[in-house]
């Protein structure tokens, strides 16, 4: 493959209903928000981004919200090269409903760890608003081996970093990237 030739890169976006998957990865992909909440069955949204030079076209898929049942149906683990697993600093549920999604997924791929990001939205929501502490998104990042980010599709905080950091995590697994030390949330 020629150095500069694009590479295509699946990336799958999970978690509870109402974390902002949509808005996350519309933000991402169209620098769009919309406050109106429109229940998502699937989507697949495309951007090219260039990643440490290199040239990509992520896909991202962007799932239906699930509270119970397997998260990771066939359609969200195969073929998909890293994960966005998502949940909302106003919904200490949808923090706990992360370990269901990231087991589910780790069972059916058969790996140990998995190229993801853990992500806290809403970090716009006033303080006392948040049921779930930075310091508890930090030592579950730990635990699991992965980034964390905290961000806000509404004012595009950090949004990008997300898929930065899960395109990195993609590479790193390929061997594209060497592995450098990095435990801290943004």
């Amino acid at each position: 493959m020629a150095a500069n030739a694009q590479r295509k890169r699946r990336i799958a976006v999970l978690g509870s209903k109402s974390v902002g998957k949509s808005s996350l990865t519309m933000r991402f992909t169209q620098n769009t928000f919309s406050e109106m909440y429109v229940p998502t069955i699937e989507d697949t949204l495309s951007k090219e981004v260039t990643f440490r030079g290199q040239r990509y076209v992520l896909e991202i898929t962007d799932t239906a919200g699930q509270e119970s049942g397997s998260p990771a149906s066939s359609a969200q683990t195969l073929n998909v090269d890293g994960w966005v697993l998502v949940f909302s600093t106003a919904n200490r549920k949808s923090f706990e409903y992360l370990r269901t999604v990231r087991n589910c997924l780790l069972e059916s791929t058969g790996h140990r760890t998995l190229p993801m990001v853990l992500v806290g939205n809403k970090v716009d929501l006033a303080a006392n608003d948040r049921t779930v502490g930075s310091d508890e998104v930090t030592r579950l990042a730990q635990e699991w081996q992965c980034p964390a980010v905290l961000t806000s599709a509404k004012t595009n905080q950090n949004v990008q970093e997300v898929f930065d950091k899960c395109l990195y995590e993609v590479e790193k697994l390929n061997g594209n990237i060497k592995q450098e030390r990095n435990c801290c949330i943004s």
